[in-house]
């Protein structure tokens, strides 16, 4: 989550959300200094895509990305539809570019 990754001692070389940021506070996402990626659904009920915006704008990284895919599915459901595919190699690649990075 945001907010283990913005406590801990040492912050990692990137962090990804999928569907989260209900338990996300605006110190958490303040503190964040990692590289971020925000992955949501459109529709989406339990996180909608606007709690994902704001935690973009208090996001105190270098680099936030936001992806947002069409749908309802929350969290690990994502993977299952249409978009589970190319979100995973989003996430791969993200992960990639930073990990290379450090």
């Amino acid at each position: 989550s945001i907010g283990a990754a913005s406590r801990l001692a040492t912050q990692p070389s990137a962090v990804v959300d999928i569907s989260g940021g209900n338990d996300t506070t605006p110190a958490d996402a303040a503190e964040l200094t990692s590289p971020l990626l925000l992955i949501g659904s459109a529709d989406d009920n339990s996180t909608p895509m606007t709690r994902l915006r704001e935690i973009e704008k208090l996001h105190n990284a270098c680099s936030v990305t936001v992806r947002e895919v069409p749908g309802d599915a929350h969290a690990s459901a994502i993977f299952d539809g249409p978009s589970g595919e190319s979100v995973l190699n989003d996430i791969v690649s993200f992960l990639d570019e930073h990990a290379a990075a450090n």
